[in-house]
């Protein structure tokens, strides 16, 4: 993706026409991912830790799933936040997977997807926290996973995330609340905190303004 900004380098995967798709640029910008969204003023890890660490379990038995890993920048903010505890991390591509693997903080990799059909493919009713940074949207995460993230938690454990409030992403931000609120209606989950936080600190194309994203903490109940 040489002579494309940070901005058009970005804007590939957000912008994909399929998942596949997305995939396959995500291999190619892999090794540039950081240093890209580091100029862009990517600062979605540390609102969501901001807004979520005072609720986590934090001991050296709690078990955290980084899911959508990528290259591990989202467990990264929590262990320099002081997190004590496990991290797994899943992500379906291969590039991104390896980029993550060498930050040495995981126990587990799996490079794997997760689909809106199948339960997610880690151990169930085990984990303290899933942390989902950047992977709810178009040709990412698909919204009906929801249900399946939530039973890889233990009672009492927390769906973490952010969704980034664009034009472009709010009719799949729709969707995702509505699958979510149907398993608060069901009695699954509990909101325990949502925020509106900066998510990219340089103005975006889309909006000429820095991009916000909504950060979520769910808590399972059965």
């Amino acid at each position: 993706m040489s002579g494309l900004n940070e901005w058009d380098r970005l804007g590939k995967v957000v912008y994909a026409e399929s998942a596949n798709q997305s995939e396959k640029i995500y291999s190619t910008w892999a090794k540039d991912y950081e240093k890209d969204v580091s100029v862009l003023k990517f600062v979605a890890n540390d609102s969501l830790v901001k807004h979520s660490f005072d609720l986590i379990k934090n001991d050296e038995s709690s078990l955290m799933l980084d899911l959508a890993a990528g290259t591990g920048i989202t467990a990264l903010a929590y262990k320099n936040a002081g997190y004590k505890g496990i991290c797994d991390a899943l992500e379906i591509n291969a590039a991104m997977m390896e980029i993550a693997k060498q930050k040495g903080i995981y126990r587990n990799t799996i490079c794997k997807g997760v689909t809106a059909t199948d339960p997610v493919p880690v151990q169930q009713n085990s984990y303290d926290v899933v942390a989902i940074s950047g992977a709810f949207l178009e040709n990412h995460l698909p919204q009906g996973c929801v249900p399946y993230v939530v039973d890889v938690l233990t009672i009492g454990g927390l769906m973490i995330f952010n969704s980034r409030n664009t034009e472009h992403n709010a009719n799949y931000q729709k969707i995702l609340w509505e699958i979510i609120e149907g398993q608060v209606n069901q009695g699954r989950i509990s909101l325990l905190r949502s925020v509106e936080a900066p998510y990219y600190e340089e103005n975006c194309p889309e909006s000429g303004k820095p991009m916000t994203a909504r950060v979520a903490v769910y808590k399972r109940l059965k």
